[in-house]
């Protein structure tokens, strides 16, 4: 099980899967907050893993080098406040793979409190690297929002770019290819039992 201090219900938990070399995690921990958090970075890349202990020596962040799907477990059913991943592996949002990722989020489901969030920035690039078109950008957009919305999410905020304050290596270049490499963001919320729709049954 993780091993995490002790946490009262003040203390917001925010979690990063797939952290990458800790550099949203940095500026997170070090921005002003209006409640005390602990932020919790994931990377099952050593190399990365060793740059982000490198980037942060700060006593609210916590890093484990390991895989996310393993660890989402340890964590207490309807505890995590916002869960951040930024451009995961096309094995974690691609239709061709969603048999298998559907059971990652269902589990971020579960342990997310009602109300938190779950922020995914992700991209389409054409197979011919090729710029996107309107037509394939929104057709993709639709068919990754309606698929989270079926495991009981709703949606906050849908935004065609990455959030201003939020960095990571591959993002700043991805930036840089606007045409080509087409970003999106998903901000989504576990509804209050009353409103929810359907509710994950998988632990």
């Amino acid at each position: 099980m993780l091993s995490l201090p002790t946490t009262s219900n003040t203390l917001k938990l925010v979690l990063e899967l797939g952290m990458g070399d800790g550099r949203l995690l940095f500026k997170l921990s070090n921005d002003e907050q209006s409640a005390p958090t602990l932020f919790i970075g994931i990377e099952n890349n050593g190399a990365l893993y060793s740059e982000a202990t490198g980037r942060i020596n700060a006593d609210n962040v916590v890093l484990i080098n390991d895989s996310f799907e393993n660890r989402i477990r340890d964590f207490e059913n309807e505890t995590i406040d916002n869960v951040i991943m930024i451009l995961p592996d096309p094995e974690y949002v691609d239709r061709n793979y969603h048999d298998d990722w559907i059971s990652l989020y269902e589990n971020i489901f579960l342990k997310l409190k009602k109300l938190g969030t779950l922020e995914i920035v992700t991209e389409i690039i054409d197979d011919l690297l090729q710029p996107v078109s309107n037509a394939a950008y929104y057709t993709w957009a639709k068919w990754l929002l309606e698929a989270f919305v079926k495991m009981g999410f709703g949606v906050k905020e849908i935004l065609t770019e990455a959030p201003d304050n939020y960095t990571s290596t591959c993002l700043d270049r991805f930036r840089q290819d606007p045409k080509r490499i087409r970003l999106l963001t998903l901000r989504l919320f576990k509804p209050l039992a009353e409103l929810e729709s359907k509710s994950p049954k998988r632990t």
